[in-house]
């Protein structure tokens, strides 16, 4: 049998991390049950990830690339609008308020393994937020906003919500009108 191109096994083995993830939780995930699950060996993984905090970050930059993708496709749909930022991070986030990911609640507790890891976190808020803050005259508004969108995400994250996954929407609903109502830099709203 052929070798899989490097990139075919990257993303193997991400899944198979993945798999082990959700399956048996985040404190279970080692670079053997991920060899193990993508039918490699160990070294096939330590080829790609030579240590778990790689296999860990790369699980993350696939998430953060995924999450990008999608809100960089809302953002199309927006374009033109006043806060077509918020208005996308609404609208990714919206599709996961049914009830808790557990891809992102299984790379949360692995990061909580390792703080220092969010620096890439920080780095991609810090980016999205110069991105929301140019779009409007009222950045404290849009922060507010964008406080309201992550705390209903988190929320649902850890299947803490309050309310049933109908309601969550209805919360979504009301962020869209308080995006609505925030002035865009030409000074008016929507």
């Amino acid at each position: 049998m052929a070798p899989l191109p490097e990139r075919n096994a990257r993303s193997r083995i991400l899944d198979a991390a993945e798999a082990v993830a959700l399956r048996e939780g985040a404190r279970h995930l080692t670079l053997d049950a991920a060899a193990r699950e993508a039918g490699l060996s160990k070294g096939g993984v330590l080829y790609h990830f030579p240590s778990k905090q790689a296999l860990l970050d790369g699980m993350l930059q696939r998430f953060i690339d995924m999450v990008r993708a999608e809100i960089d496709g809302h953002l199309d749909r927006f374009r033109g609008q006043a806060n077509p930022t918020l208005r996308a991070l609404n609208a990714t986030r919206r599709a996961r308020l049914q009830g808790p990911d557990q891809l992102r609640i299984a790379l949360t507790a692995a990061h909580a393994e390792h703080p220092t890891e969010n620096a890439k976190l920080r780095e991609v808020f810090a980016r999205e937020w110069e991105t929301v803050a140019a779009e409007t005259t009222d950045p404290a508004g849009a922060l507010t906003i964008w406080c309201a969108i992550e705390g209903l995400q988190f929320f649902t994250l850890f299947d803490i919500c309050p309310v049933p996954p109908a309601e969550r929407l209805v919360i979504a609903d009301r962020i869209d009108a308080l995006i609505d109502a925030l002035p865009g830099v030409d000074g008016g709203s929507a």
